[in-house]
């Protein structure tokens, strides 16, 4: 069974829906068991219903950084002082119980058990301290591709990506809109799907970790200099790199034949020339003569009648007192 559904944002007065609405909202939603179908292209949701029992920092970074397009909703719900207490004393209780029973029954106590009770103790004291709190948590994520092939192979890449770090994930069966809707930022949680978290394991949840350059602190000054690389596929953010600006300024480009090496050099040099830095090519092909000439550079044709270069002359606009004593360390080093 197939339903369609066109989305139409009410006006006051029942007037046509807003341009910002009719821009961002898809034409159409067809909702099926295993997937929708937004617009051109296609998605499905993933409810996350199990946990690894222990996290390091950023464990949500396998999925945030997976190639395709996802999008990931962490819904968190604080829980009150007084229902987590009463929630937390009840599962130490149904612990307890469960570890008398096994001592009277003469069976081996269940080191599951031992740890989970163990663990429920030593998160009551921290509850006791005002330490820790702890939260509802939902986490979900929403695969888009452009045909159903390719949705069941990104959805089938998530999952892999999510069993590395121990994180079990089921399709929202039926309940893929309600899913898509969960995802999109209306802060709004339409499937429930939720897990009890401590203030230490939500703190490691957050995306702190980027496969792109640091961005400046809040409050310091943003970088100067730099010119634009290009975007890292991995994540779509841009490479914006200064080299004049580390302790070694060279670099190497290595790759196949036919790549682009000499573009993209002939492109770095434009943008370090839009920075005002001074550029030479050593080219004995005369693959860099056309680019001198649009920029207005010179071109010195070495061992013609006239053209002289002493890589030895001091700089003539150089007026510093020890400029002699500079070439002459340069000579021997």
């Amino acid at each position: 069974m197939k339903v369609r559904t066109r989305f139409r944002t009410p006006t006051p007065g029942g007037g046509q829906p807003s341009t910002l609405a009719a821009t961002v909202a898809p034409a159409s939603v067809e909702v099926t068991p295993r997937m929708l179908r937004v617009g051109d292209g296609y998605a499905a949701t993933l409810v996350v219903t199990g946990y690894p029992a222990e996290v390091g920092p950023a464990w949500l970074e396998p999925l945030l950084s997976w190639p395709g397009r996802l999008d990931l909703a962490l819904h968190i719900d604080p829980l009150p002082a007084p229902v987590a207490a009463s929630r937390l004393r009840n599962q130490r209780a149904r612990f307890e119980s469960s570890r008398r029973a096994d001592a009277e029954a003469g069976k081996l106590t269940d080191p599951c058990v031992d740890a989970a009770a163990d663990d429920a103790a030593d998160l009551a004291q921290r509850l006791a301290r005002g330490v820790a709190k702890l939260f509802r948590v939902g986490l979900y994520l929403t695969v888009h591709a452009r045909s159903e092939d390719e949705l069941l192979h990104a959805c089938a890449q998530v999952k892999a990506a999510a069993a590395s770090t121990l994180i079990e994930v089921q399709p929202a069966t039926w309940r893929h809109l309600a899913g898509w809707t969960t995802t999109l930022p209306l802060a709004t949680d339409s499937l429930r799907v939720h897990r009890t978290m401590d203030t230490q394991a939500l703190a490691a949840a957050f995306p702190l970790a980027s496969a792109d350059l640091p961005a400046p602190l809040p409050g310091d000054p943003p970088a100067e200099g730099g010119i634009l690389y290009g975007v890292n596929p991995d994540s779509g953010g841009i490479v914006w790199w200064d080299r004049w600006a580390q302790e070694n300024h060279n670099s190497v480009v290595l790759a196949r034949s036919g790549a682009g090496k000499s573009y993209f050099v002939k492109l770095e040099i434009l943008r370090n020339l839009y920075q005002r830095v001074r550029v030479a090519v050593i080219d004995p092909e005369d693959e860099y003569v056309r680019l001198a000439d649009a920029v207005g550079g010179t071109v010195m044709r070495l061992g013609m009648a006239g053209v002289k270069v002493n890589p030895l002359d001091l700089p003539a606009r150089d007026t510093r007192p020890d400029v002699l004593t500079r070439r002459g360390l340069f000579l021997h080093t």
